[in-house]
């Protein structure tokens, strides 16, 4: 078990394992928004992949361990400390009874996972252990980390083996010019101009991003006009509720286009003009306040394709770790 001293920004538990089969109740697939660094921290550890563990934003958590454990931190770039000395991160770390640990903000990218040898114990809720904030449910209690928190970790088999990850694996060397999209079709909503504007602007991400979406800020989109709809009034980005697919990105009012992420709705009345591929949804939760996101179009073949690749990259992950 760990305690926690200082919960960070919103640190919570989350794992790789999907909540499928309940989008008509609302509830949507939820878990950690950056899949590949988490599997990469229970692999440090050595825990299964989808063993659970803890997402912190922007500024990490600080906690005392009460057993011995292991501990590995991915994601984003953040200095870590055990007992006030630097560790490294993207590398397993032992840690024993009494020792403390803090991780500071985060410099490169909004999140960082840690993981302890056992996953985080928590129970299984619709087929996860991963926290739902807005339904409260999951995790501890459906709630963030709070001082006093106390995390349960499972039982390990306590062994001492530490590996890193070189520095070519770890999130910064797999940044992207561009996010794939595959716009919805046909494309009777955006003109080709309001489309062409989509692709070839630089969206700056705005500080509202979280869990449900990344909010993006840039100029306005151009709408065909939309007669036979019912109650739309003037605003042309209205259309009837409908499924929002995971990495949908739909556009409230007609401008600020809003990416649809792990936490977000199962459906609404917002247009959406296309989904990014599902190999793009770990970078595009990686994207710091004020930085900048490009867009590229392509074919649903392609998203597939990709999508295989991202999947066989997950398998190879155990590979690529060396002994520190």
């Amino acid at each position: 078990m760990i305690e926690i001293v200082t919960p960070g920004l919103s640190t919570t538990v989350q794992d790789t394992r999907e909540r499928l089969g309940t989008a008509e109740l609302g509830v949507n697939v939820g878990g950690a928004l950056d899949r590949r660094s988490a599997v990469t921290a229970n692999l440090l550890v050595g825990n299964a992949p989808e063993a659970a563990v803890l997402e912190a934003a922007y500024v990490g958590p600080s906690f005392v361990v009460h057993a011995r454990t292991a501990l590995a931190v991915t994601g984003g770039s953040v200095d870590v400390t055990v007992n006030g000395e630097p560790r490294e991160a993207w590398t397993t770390v032992e840690l024993r009874p009494g020792d403390v640990v803090g991780l500071g903000p985060c410099r490169d990218a909004p999140r960082v996972y840690l993981a302890l040898r056992g996953g985080v114990d928590v129970p299984v809720v619709h087929g996860s252990r991963s926290t739902n904030l807005l339904g409260r449910f999951g995790g501890l209690a459906g709630s963030a980390l709070t001082k006093g928190s106390h995390v349960p970790l499972g039982p390990a088999d306590g062994r001492a083996v530490a590996w890193t990850v070189p520095v070519e694996h770890r999130l910064a060397a797999r940044r992207r010019d561009a996010l794939d999209v595959v716009p919805v079709e046909p494309d009777d909503r955006l003109t080709q101009e309001g489309l062409d504007t989509f692709f070839s602007t630089d969206w700056s991400v705005t500080p509202a991003s979280d869990r449900t979406g990344v909010r993006l800020a840039g100029p306005a989109l151009s709408w065909r006009p939309r007669p036979q709809q019912l109650g739309a009034g003037p605003d042309l980005s209205n259309t009837v509720d409908g499924g929002y697919p995971l990495g949908s990105i739909h556009v409230p009012g007609g401008s600020g286009p809003i990416l649809l992420h792990r936490d977000g709705p199962t459906m609404g009345g917002y247009a959406v003009i296309g989904v990014v591929a599902r190999a793009d949804l770990d970078l595009a939760a990686q994207n710091m306040p004020r930085s900048s996101v490009r867009f590229r179009r392509v074919t649903r073949p392609e998203a597939l394709a990709r999508w295989d690749e991202y999947r066989a990259g997950l398998s190879s992950l155990p590979s690529l770790l060396v002994r520190a």
